[in-house]
């Protein structure tokens, strides 16, 4: 999982002290509540490998909102007896989860110990909860994640062909880059900043569209 061209990208574009993570599935939908998360209800990775880990290992990292997340509780709160059954306490609604995979010349593999040293701190699914995470584990401290989709990343230099003075100044200062819309007909990214500055990209016919 090296994806080598949208990492370097990634690395040449956004922000110093950035880190770029994509979004995967669905965000919350209708009677779904968010319940204080402000990424959502989206899994969240890393651009293959790219978080250099204090350990020596290239790590891809995948985060996931946990609901309700409880812990067995065996005793009378007040009082200290044993419980005839075992009780399940809310320790946090917005709880945080963590896969971790780095490769190496024996195949892939995952960190358990690392990732319940992560749990064992009942973080939150919050951009910020998620920043001490990545810093934790990471040789390199970052000091925001920015949300940018691969491909987007990777027909930039595409877009600089064809770029007007507001899609350079854009990409000069892009924070974000997400795909809107994705059907037979269209795929369309659009390349955002801190500003509120943005344009539009449909891939398929190499247009700036908005």
């Amino acid at each position: 999982m090296k994806r080598t061209l949208s990492i370097e990208m990634a690395n040449k574009y956004l922000p110093a002290g950035s880190i770029a993570f994509e979004k995967r599935g669905c965000n919350f939908y209708g009677e779904d509540k968010n319940n204080g998360s402000d990424v959502g209800n989206y899994r969240i990775t890393t651009l293959g490998e790219s978080v250099t880990g204090k350990d020596g290992n290239n790590y891809f990292l995948e985060f996931c909102l946990w609901r309700d997340r409880k812990k067995a509780r065996t005793t009378h709160k007040k009082t200290g007896k044993q419980l005839k059954h075992v009780h399940y306490d809310v320790i946090n609604p917005i709880g945080l989860t963590i896969d971790t995979e780095y490769t190496n010349d024996n195949g892939n593999w995952r960190n358990i110990k690392l990732e319940s040293s992560i749990y064992d701190l009942n973080l939150s699914y919050t951009l910020g909860d998620i920043l001490k995470a990545i810093n934790i584990i990471s040789e390199k401290q970052y000091t925001r994640i920015c949300f940018i989709d691969s491909l987007a990343l990777e027909v930039i230099p595409d877009i600089l062909k064809i770029a007007g003075y507001r899609e350079k100044d854009v990409i000069e200062h892009l924070t974000g880059a997400e795909l809107i819309q994705n059907d037979k007909n269209y795929l369309v990214y659009r390349y955002t900043t801190d500003g509120g500055n943005y344009f539009e990209y449909e891939l398929k016919s190499g247009r700036i569209t908005a």
